[in-house]
Formats: C-alpha cells, structure tokens, sequence
C-alpha cells in the first residue's frame, strides 16, 4: 500500500493540530522593575495598538 504525502503520519499519530501562539505585553516600571500592567493577545497583533490598554491599567498618580 503506498501512501500519499503526511497520509501516513495522519494514520500513524492522528491529524495534526496547529499549536497557537499568544503574546504577553507588559509595562514594567524602569526604576523598580516591578510589572504595572499586563495584557495578552494573540501573536498576529502589533505591539503600540495594546499600549493605551495597557497604560489604562496604571493608576495616574504611579505614570
């Protein structure tokens, strides 16, 4: 029996699910190093669309 190509793989081990990636944005405070804010997306987004977001989560008095 031949198999076409992957054919054999897919009997083997089941069809392939593609693995996701996710990005983590942080803004951290330069002085401390602490982490201020936190948001994750999606690895198909730019990073300056999350930065409003992300500078939303800081109190005003700690920017």
């Amino acid at each position: 029996m031949f198999c076409a190509d992957g054919e054999w793989l897919t009997r083997k081990h089941g069809p392939s699910r593609r693995r996701q990636r996710r990005k983590v944005h942080i803004a951290l405070d330069t002085k401390t190093g602490n982490i201020r804010a936190v948001d994750s997306t999606s690895s198909r987004h730019g990073d300056s669309p999350f930065l409003p977001a992300l500078l939303e989560q800081i109190p005003e008095t700690r920017r």
